[in-house]
């Protein structure tokens, strides 16, 4: 695993995939088969005796000082594994190319801030990298609930209460029931899976507090319509007060390295009456209009 790991970093892979049709690196976002053949029956078994890995359960582990999450899973009733290379160094805005209102959207008080876009968009990198902020500028205390524990923040202004789904928690459910016994002012969930945790989240965010997110959405408006038809009830008003920003990001491979666009929408007086008189279509438009409050569409990201 060693070797593999070596082979790895020295392409600049971002994943590795083992499985019985082989080893495979992603590089730029591009799948590349390895000439390099291995025991999978006993490198798996290996790997989860050391690491206890479980089926369909992701898990960070740490091997020769890297971080990687790992989630064994089964195909064609056989097992496979991905591993996703983490960043060793927590990035700033500035090193993930993140406009200058992050550092406002992280500043306030209250509200929901969701980081939305695909799988391998580098949604927790931009979480951790606001996490960061929020710790270096500010005396709070900072809950998450992760699954798994991605990247492991030190105290430095802040104090950061890391909670891992399956080790100091049940389920993201749990998680949030108790979360205001701990007296928080931020909380971070890892990732909105399901109609009740995006409510949970909208409610902890109505009561006072900073809560900050990844979602599965392209853009902002998208986003919004997938909250919205999420739930049977209208959820308009608590959503439209509740929200704080979205930030929605894309990574494209330009001049052989990847480059992070983004979309952000920041909930200004004209967005929250859109989204609540049902007129969420036009908010492409106080986008392209909203740069003095630090919005931007993807077409701004781009010049």
């Amino acid at each position: 695993m060693e070797n593999l790991l070596l082979k790895a970093l020295q392409k600049g892979a971002s994943d590795l995939h083992i499985s019985k049709d082989g080893i495979y690196f992603r590089v730029n976002k591009e799948l590349l088969k390895q000439d390099i053949s291995i025991d999978l029956e006993s490198f798996i078994f290996t790997l989860k005796q050391n690491y206890a890995l479980e089926l369909h359960k992701s898990k960070t582990i740490r091997l020769k000082e890297v971080q990687l999450r790992a989630s064994l899973y089964k195909s064609q009733d056989s097992l496979s594994l991905a591993l996703r290379i983490l960043s060793p160094k927590i990035p700033s805005f500035e090193t993930l190319g993140l406009p200058v209102v992050m550092s406002s959207i992280c500043s306030k008080l209250e509200g929901l801030v969701l980081v939305c876009g695909a799988t391998g968009s580098g949604k927790s990198s931009t979480v951790a990298s606001m996490i960061d902020y929020i710790n270096t500028n500010f005396n709070k205390h900072i809950l998450t609930i992760e699954d798994p524990v991605e990247y492991v923040h030190a105290n430095k202004n802040s104090l950061i209460s890391q909670r891992e789904v399956g080790v100091d928690v049940s389920s993201f459910e749990e998680g949030l029931s108790t979360s205001l016994r701990q007296d928080p002012d931020v909380i971070v969930i890892g990732e909105i899976l399901s109609p009740s945790i995006l409510k949970e989240a909208i409610m902890l965010s109505l009561s006072g507090h900073l809560v900050i997110s990844t979602f599965h959405a392209s853009d902002a408006v998208s986003a919004i319509l997938r909250i919205l038809g999420s739930f049977k009830n209208d959820m308009r008003v608590n959503l439209a007060d509740s929200l704080n920003a979205l930030i929605c990001q894309r990574l494209l491979l330009k001049d052989d390295a990847m480059r992070l666009e983004c979309e952000i929408l920041v909930n200004t007086t004209a967005i929250k009456s859109l989204i609540k008189d049902d007129k969420v279509s036009q908010i492409h438009s106080q986008i392209a209009m909203g740069r003095e409050f630090g919005m931007q569409s993807f077409k701004d990201s781009k010049s």
